[in-house]
């Protein structure tokens, strides 16, 4: 029989790093990650056998906004709870439907066990707090450390919490302390009781795992980790039967899975399983197998019953991946395989790899080197050092390229993470003041970006990585402080203009009036038309509660982020609709847009991209109706966002292709007014983002746009009703032609001064005259042969 553990299943679930996991009475394992997910895996068995064949994604559950960092199963039927980084717990049903919250704590939720009628919580606030599970009432808190509490129900009716203060203390019900464990010297991450030892069990970040008597003393430990151990779990069997060796698995920042012979404390680990990333989580299952959840965003099951395992395909990926990521980890000067780990060059004439293709590590003194089984012998990879440069697709601050890191920094609330890139030898300073323009971040965070830089490349004999604030001190990050001015400061090498009465202006216009109960119960009325089956479409009970939270957070305009099931059923569910019912679904996307969470349709590898183009199509064909209206407006609003402004100048020459496309052929008659004073308004702002880019290319395209909607669809300014259109087009050429950061040439007196003194002509409101009289005095200084560079798209 088989005696050492192989992959069995990789779960792919999450979109995210999974850093809880819990396996149901049922036999389903629960995971929650950094996406905010709790995925729930049902446990699919042989119909003859009854063992366990798979696991297979059963449900996706939205109810968190942010991170989820515990899980636990409820005592009584078909019920679970589940805590995380917004500070409530949630009581959920087997069925996805939420049942109970509580509410109270003040920290993120780390750590839950139940016990009779009560709920047992611990939090990065330093508190246990016990609370009444039918009510959700607190019936108790306990102030039991200093930041992230783990906590362990003892059988005794006492408790052990573990903290940021290295010590276990174990507590009466009522809050009284009993006594003080003292022998870790860092956070203590995990308590678990040993019943057929009846002892405790702890792992921490000093990467020791420890056992303790009930009356609190140490009486061994295993020592085996080179990084933080952040979970233990007692393989299933110790707890129910002798079936299964007297087991110990352990998870850890070095990416190991160790298990360990509990009847032999003093030896090696069983095995060690090197993984690609940081294990958050271990879970033991009934039948003997474990589960890692992984900072890859990966849930494994590891088995060693042959007939489960995984193809050798997959399992000779996991251990390439596995091997490369230990390789780039040692490039950036972080924890990567230690040798302790690693068979020595001596022994592998006596190694024979299970398969082909099998990838296994052995060291020559303090190198270490991957290599592959050809069935006959190993054949050298090469040495797990050093990594490719990696691709950046570069901003306006950063050009595209290859650089030696590309880090994910987290710059907020939320989790919210930006790349920063960095070649070695750049200056740090200059880099960090950068990254601070693009992001928004005010230079007083400087010294922590260029201290962040510091540590992550300034080591090159493989030191420890710098961890992250989350795993130093388990009570999440310091977020960056919002403020300030972004963006680099204007040349002064052109003398100062004094500013005009009706231009420069850098204020975006948006269209922020609107109905949201009437949008709402709009779209609520189409949802019930559809049939039920049509899953695609219709929202069912849970999605509409979601919908409703998520209109709710629109209408306060705070800054308080959706849960992405939120925005998925908003922008992808109801954006899917027929044409006929989207009107009030485009009318929630354009005020969505200016509540601070939009950023988010903005960013990943789409960029916001296809519902441009998506709104774009659509306002073509109406350019008339509500809809249309509504598209219009939307091309205004979409400015309202930083990250937005950023793909609109990169997507500059598509957008403006678009609203030519739309304007083709147009007279005055063709379009809407609110749909003509809307795409002015999309034009003026855009001539902004130009400004502020200090970039040349595309002005002439934008300028002879500016002349095409002015001379097409607004007639030169012959409607009075449309005054405030032209105004606001007019307003984007005096931003152009007053902006002396760039050397602008354009043939103003061949493509616009006729159409400028034509509207003012025209015109009825006083200040579209003043204003176009402004612009004929302006317009011979940028008069040229228009060298500025022309768009590709």
């Amino acid at each position: 029989m088989n005696t050492e553990l192989e992959l069995a299943q990789e779960l792919h679930g999450h979109e995210k790093a999974v850093r809880c996991m819990t396996t149901l009475k049922n036999g389903n394992i629960l995971t929650g990650g950094v996406d905010a997910l709790v995925c729930m895996w049902k446990a699919v068995y042989d119909e003859g056998t009854k063992k366990l064949k798979h696991f297979d994604l059963e449900k996706r559950l939205h109810h968190h906004s942010d991170f989820v960092y515990s899980l636990c199963d409820g005592v009584g039927d078909e019920y679970f709870y589940s805590g995380g980084k917004e500070k409530t717990i949630f009581k959920m049903g087997y069925d996805g439907l939420r049942q109970l919250q509580f509410f109270g704590h003040e920290g993120a939720v780390c750590s839950l066990a139940e016990r009779g009628e009560e709920l047992f919580s611990g939090s990065w606030d330093g508190t246990l707090r016990i609370w009444h599970t039918q009510t959700g009432a607190q019936v108790r808190k306990i102030d039991a450390g200093t930041h992230a509490i783990t906590l362990c129900l003892l059988p005794t009716g006492e408790i052990a919490t573990g903290s940021q203060e290295a010590t276990i203390k174990i507590w009466k019900s009522d809050g009284s302390l009993i006594r003080t464990l003292e022998g870790h010297t860092d956070i203590v991450r995990k308590i678990l009781y040993n019943p057929t030892a009846t002892c405790l069990m702890s792992c921490s970040n000093d990467a020791m795992i420890k056992f303790w008597s009930l009356d609190g003393l140490e009486m061994t430990q295993l020592q085996g980790h080179e990084s933080f151990v952040f979970d233990i779990c007692l393989a299933s069997g110790n707890q129910t039967s002798s079936d299964f060796p007297n087991k110990l698995f352990s998870g850890a920042d070095d990416r190991m899975l160790k298990v360990w012979n509990l009847d032999n404390t003093a030896a090696a680990p069983l095995q060690s399983i090197l993984h690609a990333n940081t294990i958050w989580a271990v879970s033991s299952l009934a039948n003997g197998d474990v589960a890692t959840a992984c900072a890859d965003g990966v849930v494994r099951v590891w088995t060693t019953e042959s007939d489960r395992f995984a193809t050798e395909e997959l399992r000779a990926k996991m251990s390439s991946e596995a091997v490369s990521a230990a390789a780039e980890a040692s490039k950036q000067g972080a924890a990567g395989v230690s040798l302790k780990d690693v068979a020595d060059v001596s022994d592998m004439p006596k190694t024979r790899g299970k398969k082909n293709g099998e990838i296994k590590m052995f060291k020559t003194g303090s190198t270490i080197n991957a290599y592959s089984w050809n069935g006959r012998e190993w054949d050298l990879i090469g040495e797990v050092t050093g990594r490719p440069r990696t691709a950046y697709e570069g901003d306006q601050f950063f050009p595209a390229g290859e650089y030696d890191y590309v880090f994910d920094v987290e710059v907020g609330e939320g989790g919210r993470t930006a790349k920063l890139p960095y070649n070695e030898g750049d200056n740090q300073l200059v880099t960090g003041e950068k990254f601070c323009a693009r992001e928004g971040i005010h230079k007083s965070m400087l010294e922590q970006i260029t201290q962040f830089l510091r540590q992550q490349t300034g080591s090159a004999g493989g030191a420890n990585r710098a961890p992250t604030l989350e795993q130093r001190a388990g009570n999440g990050h310091t977020p960056a402080q919002n403020g300030g001015t972004t963006g680099s400061s204007t040349s002064s090498s052109a003398p100062s203009r004094p500013k005009m009465k009706h231009f420069p202006v850098d204020q975006a216009q948006y269209f922020d009036q609107g109905k949201l109960e009437a949008a709402q119960a709009k779209i609520l009325e189409f949802n019930a038309e559809f049939e039920d089956g049509n899953t695609e479409m219709k929202m069912d009970t849970i999605d509409i509660q979601h919908f409703e939270e998520a209109i709710k957070k629109l209408g306060s305009r705070a800054s308080k982020d959706f849960r992405p099931i939120e925005r998925d059923l908003i922008w992808k569910k109801c954006g899917s609709w027929p044409e006929e019912k989207l009107f009030p679904v485009v009318d929630v996307w354009r005020l969505f847009l200016l509540h601070p969470g939009s950023a988010d349709i903005f960013k990943g590898t789409d960029r916001g991209y296809s519902y441009i183009s998506f709104v774009l199509k659509l306002l073509k064909k109406n350019l008339k109706t509500p809809l249309g209206i509504s598209c219009a407006r939307w091309l205004a609003n979409v400015f309202a966002s930083f990250t937005a402004r950023s793909v609109l100048f990169d997507k500059r020459g598509f957008l403006i292709e678009g609203l030519h496309e739309i304007a083709q052929g147009c007279d005055g008659d063709a379009m809407h007014k609110l749909v003509k004073l809307s795409l002015a308004t999309c034009l003026m702002n855009l001539s902004m983002v130009f400004v502020d880019r200090k970039d040349l290319k595309g002005r002439s395209e934008l300028l002879d746009l500016f002349a095409f909607y002015l001379s097409g669809p607004l007639g030169g300014a012959a409607k009075p009703e449309d005054g405030e259109a032209v105004y606001r087009i007019l307003v984007g050429v005096g931003n152009f032609l007053f902006d002396q950061s760039v050397k602008l040439s354009y043939d103003f007196a061949g493509k616009l001064a006729q159409v400028v003194s034509g509207c003012g002509a025209k015109a009825s409101e006083a200040k579209v005259k003043e204003i176009c009289a402004d612009l004929t005095k302006l317009g011979p200084e940028v008069q040229g042969g228009e060298d500025n560079g022309k768009l590709t798209g």
